[in-house]
């Protein structure tokens, strides 16, 4: 904001209450078409919507702290552009898993793409996790248990099979970690490895995999969309429903007992 009020108002600051709908969109307009970031020129819509909803929580802030008396981003109407997620089907997902990889370092990145595909846990959460997560109830049923690092929502996943064997299998090397920690930009370089590997044309991303979880693994074979929207730690239902938009197989098989009724 402050190379748009330099270049725009030719200061290096603006007074709060004089911001009005023509700041507000001459501002959106800079930072789409104008503002350079990592020399790159444009910020995407999607980002500059996050931005002014950040503005306008800080100004309902100076409301409730009385510095203010009207929040100028109140009537800012951009929206999110929302793509479909790209995710695994599972025949991609079970060529990763059965695939052994010569290159150890490929081996773990493997491990922990699956793990975040069967649990939906996010980069940041995946790293965090350690054995104190793991709770086993009164049923012998093992859970993954932990607040949403994005959301601070609590989360409890069942632990399924695939899981736990991933779980098993570094129980004697990561002393209190359920996994091994590798950063955000190293795992998404080595995925596209596995991906070149393995056969798979699409883009692999770690968020591949929670997208996987809530489409083929979940949604996919009828888990609801309220139980799938918990375990993500999604705060809206409405963020669970962009993924249950692009399963054409649960619209199949909905209108398929529907037409034995019409028979």
């Amino acid at each position: 904001m402050f190379n748009f009020i330099k270049k725009k108002y030719k200061q290096s600051s603006f007074p709060c209450l004089k911001i009005n709908n023509q700041f507000i969109y001459d501002l959106e307009a800079f930072l789409k078409y104008e503002s350079v970031y990592k020399r790159k020129k444009g910020i995407a819509n999607n980002s500059t919507v996050k931005y002014f909803k950040s503005l306008k929580t800080m100004c309902n802030y100076g409301i409730k702290m009385e510095l203010i008396t009207k929040n100028p981003f109140q009537n800012y109407d951009g929206k999110l552009v929302i793509e479909d997620a790209t995710y695994l089907t599972l025949d991609e997902l079970q060529l990763i898993e059965q695939k052994d990889f010569k290159i150890e370092r490929l081996n773990r990145v493997r491990d922990i793409f699956l793990f975040s595909a069967y649990t939906s846990y996010a980069p940041i959460d995946v790293a965090n996790l350690t054995t104190e997560n793991l709770i086993r109830d009164n049923n012998d049923t093992f859970w993954i248990k932990t607040n949403r690092s994005k959301t601070g929502t609590r989360s409890n996943v069942p632990v399924l099979p695939p899981v736990m064997r991933i779980i098993n299998k570094y129980t004697d090397i990561n002393s209190d970690k359920l996994l091994p920690t590798i950063s955000n930009q190293k795992m998404n370089a080595y995925l596209k490895e596995i991906a070149d590997l393995c056969g798979i044309s699409k883009k692999l991303t770690h968020y591949v995999a929670r997208h996987t979880f809530a489409t083929t693994v979940t949604l996919g074979h009828g888990v609801a969309l309220e139980n799938v929207a918990s375990m993500m730690g999604h705060t809206r239902l409405t963020t669970t429903q962009h993924y249950a938009k692009v399963l054409d197989k649960n619209v199949k098989n909905d209108m398929d007992k529907l037409r034995d009724k019409f028979c």
